[in-house]
């Protein structure tokens, strides 16, 4: 046997068959040789902040307080602002069209100023005069939740709102533009708001609740029936606890449609109880 040339590897035992390679294997060496591969591009965060995994619906994501699904708009206390900011934007925006709508339909029925002015103060006012008003609210509470969604949510406008029917609720479609503004816009920046992030137990119970109930009054100054302010605030607060709970806009949306009729019935046979819009 001669001797192997200096510098040169020492001879081992011959090298055993590798036999057969797993399914999917990959060979160490080719790990570390390979670039992992680059993040797949996402989109750009409608609040500016980086998206997380948290950021993506889950697999269920229904039946469940929109507070405890992360993707839903408002994600931050300053979403929530801008949210509220809209809120009253819209509130105001409305109340002006409504009073521009009601003065061009008064012009058109030959109404004056002075017998406007009685027409407001009526307990049951003509229909013209409630359709007009309606549709002007509708362009503040319909367009206050388009932009908040738009700017300052995913631009899914029926996810970010809530906005989700089962086909009983299209009996309630009358009052859906005013469940959108106030549960669909307005609770979900006061919840963001009076509950701190990752709050848990008695402080997010709190905020909820305080959420909650002021929503519902909100709702019942709203209308600006003071007489009837503690019924209408009560259910505003039973409409919010439904809403908030159930996480979607469908079952209050029926209520508040159910309490309508029952108002138009109660004008249809005894004619001396308000249409609360």
């Amino acid at each position: 046997m001669t001797d192997p040339e200096p510098g040169a590897p020492a001879m081992g035992p011959p090298a055993r068959p590798p036999g057969p390679v797993p399914a999917g294997y990959v060979p160490r060496e080719w790990l570390q040789q390979q670039p992992p591969p680059a993040p797949a591009p996402q989109p750009p965060s409608p609040s500016g902040t980086p998206w997380s995994t948290a950021d993506a619906p889950p697999a269920g994501g229904r039946g469940v307080p929109f507070l405890d699904t992360p993707w839903v708009p408002p994600r931050t206390p300053r979403q929530a602002w801008y949210w509220l900011i809209f809120a009253v934007a819209g509130f105001v925006v409305g109340q002006l069209a409504a009073t521009i709508f009601a003065f061009v339909a008064g012009a058109l029925e030959g109404k004056t100023a002075a017998q406007m002015q009685a027409i407001a103060t009526q307990t049951v006012p003509p229909e013209w005069y409630v359709v007009s008003t309606l549709i002007g609210l509708w362009i503040g509470f319909l367009g206050a939740p388009w932009l908040a969604s738009r700017t300052q949510g995913t631009r899914h406008f029926a996810r970010d709102l809530g906005v989700r029917f089962r086909w009983i609720d299209l009996i309630g479609i009358a009052p859906a533009a005013e469940e959108l503004f106030f549960r669909g816009l307005l609770l979900k920046s006061l919840v963001r708001l009076f509950t701190p992030l990752n709050a848990a137990g008695r402080a997010r119970a709190a905020g909820v609740v305080l959420a909650v109930i002021a929503d519902g009054l909100l709702f019942g100054a709203a209308h600006g029936e003071w007489v009837q302010f503690a019924g209408l605030a009560g259910f505003g607060i039973v409409l919010a606890a439904v809403s908030y709970r159930t996480g979607r806009l469908g079952m209050n949306t029926v209520a508040h449609a159910t309490f309508n009729l029952m108002a138009i019935l109660s004008i249809a046979f005894n004619g001396g109880v308000i249409l609360f819009r």
